[in-house]
């Protein structure tokens, strides 16, 4: 409860924060004089004490890389009122009775001392990156809008509207705006336990199949097992390609679910290849033991493509430990190619190994 009552009370001081920098006369000044004094207090003094009692808040406050990154950097150790846009954002920290070491998460503020909080280009950037500092954190987004909108002048009026349009549009993508999911409880729910039903089907087809393939040869408990294996490896591997295109309708989805996929795919690509080289295996192919017909040509092809499988998904996997939403486009791409290698792998070795 008491994140809520602090986001409440918050924004009460910030409308009467905005109200009274709104009633302000402006000082007056000249081109030579220095910065008008400011009509409110800054958003970090707000933040750092919740209205209306003696709780100490911890705010570590970020802004944009100065070397033009577009990140979000930790500006802690900077005095107030040096931000040079009218959006304040950091890390805030609310302990609770549950949560005794604070629950944190991005926090999002206007500045009404500039423009009334005026929405313009780099008041958009610094909401973008705030988002970005989140899901690279992993925490949730609170924003606080306090806001005149978009800032339209004679030389940047398009620029602003477009800023803020686009900031919208990333608002409404990851959900910062909403407090908490929502299901509708009224509407049947399909049971997630019959989705292991296919699974249980195909699994005993798999079986069934490699016994009756391996039975020819006295070889039954191999089939399986590399029935079994390959059945696993490249299920895991065209997941993680399908589950790749929901991110890109969605790109505030979590990443553990594709990474889950992808590290999965990386161990199973062990017991992949190992099974395929048990005798008589792949090294019987390359020893010239038994002949492709194509002088040796499909033993090097198969191992090109067991090392090519292996360093796609390696790639992918560091791919998605970047902060980009570019990243999970790259990863995407690379498991399409990890597919077709990863079915070579299994492929021209069930070819040449068939009696």
């Amino acid at each position: 409860a008491m994140p809520r009552l602090h986001r409440a009370l918050l924004g009460a001081a910030l409308f009467m924060w905005t109200s009274s920098c709104a009633k302000a006369p402006p000082p007056e000044s000249s081109p030579t004089s220095s910065p008008p004094p400011l009509a409110g207090p800054f958003p970090q003094e707000i933040v750092r004490t919740a209205p209306g009692s003696e709780l100490s808040i911890p705010f570590e406050e970020y802004d944009l890389d100065p070397a033009g990154s577009g990140r979000a950097v930790s500006v802690a150790d900077r005095d107030y009122g040096q931000n040079e846009a009218g959006i304040v954002f950091g890390v805030i920290s609310t302990p609770t009775g549950k949560v005794p070491e604070g629950i944190r998460r991005v926090l999002i503020l206007s500045d009404p001392n500039r423009g009334l909080g005026a929405l313009a280009v780099p008041e958009c950037d610094r909401i973008a990156a705030a988002i970005e500092l989140a899901r690279q954190e992993q925490i949730p987004v609170e924003w606080i809008p306090v806001s005149s909108g978009a800032a339209v002048k004679m030389d940047s009026g398009t620029e602003n509207l477009d800023a803020t349009v686009r900031s919208a549009r990333v608002a409404a993508m990851t959900g910062i705006d909403r407090e908490e999911q929502r299901f509708d409880k009224s509407g049947e729910e399909f049971p997630p336990s019959l989705d292991l039903v296919a699974a249980v089907v195909g699994m005993i087809a798999v079986v069934v199949a490699s016994w009756k393939a391996g039975s020819a040869d006295g070889v039954e408990l191999l089939s399986i097992l590399r029935g079994v294996t390959s059945a696993l490896f490249l299920g895991v591997l065209s997941d993680a390609m399908l589950l790749g295109h929901w991110y890109l309708v969605q790109p505030g989805l979590a990443r553990a679910p594709i990474l889950e996929q992808v590290r999965w795919a990386q161990i199973l690509w062990v017991p992949e290849t190992i099974v395929f080289v048990i005798p008589t295996g792949m090294w019987s192919v390359l020893n010239g033991d038994i002949d492709d017909a194509y002088n040796g040509l499909l033993g090097w092809f198969w191992v090109a493509s067991v090392l090519g499988t292996g360093a796609l998904i390696l790639v992918c996997r560091l791919a998605l430990k970047e902060r980009q939403y570019s990243a999970v486009m790259a990863a995407t791409g690379l498991m399409y190619l990890a597919i077709l290698t990863g079915f070579g792998q299994d492929i021209v070795a069930r070819v040449l190994l068939s009696p």
